[in-house]
């Protein structure tokens, strides 16, 4: 599955284990950072992480001493369209997923951004 950047310029593709890969990484993460997402949007690069997962994720799921995230519930959509937290399809869903260094700094980083909402990634949609 090949992504086209939101410019067109060239493919970001995804590999079997879930991670992205292509020469446009880094244009990737530069628009990321300059949206003011580049911690999720990193997160999503080095985990492998589905965005309902994504979006899912407390603080509380990070491990900073371990670089882990535990991830055991996803977001998605009821048929109003509104967000609700659920426990994944399948038990192998739920795992523990490492994470290299730079990514617990950014998250630590994004974290300052709003200590006091549970959501690592807070939104007006999720809190």
């Amino acid at each position: 599955m090949a992504k086209k950047r939101a410019n067109g310029e060239g493919n970001i593709r995804k590999r079997k284990d879930g991670r992205w890969e292509g020469r446009y990484t880094a244009g990737y993460l530069d628009e990321a950072d300059r949206r003011h997402v580049l911690p999720m949007f990193y997160l999503e690069l080095v985990s492998g992480l589905r965005k309902g997962e994504l979006v899912a994720l407390l603080w509380s799921d990070l491990d900073v001493a371990n670089q882990t995230i535990s991830v055991s519930k996803q977001a998605t959509r009821d048929e109003n369209g509104n967000i609700v937290i659920t426990r994944p399809k399948t038990e192998t869903s739920v795992r523990l997923v490492s994470i290299p260094q730079k990514a617990v700094e950014l998250l630590q980083r994004e974290h300052l951004r709003h200590p006091d909402n549970p959501y690592m990634f807070s939104s007006t949609r999720t809190g």
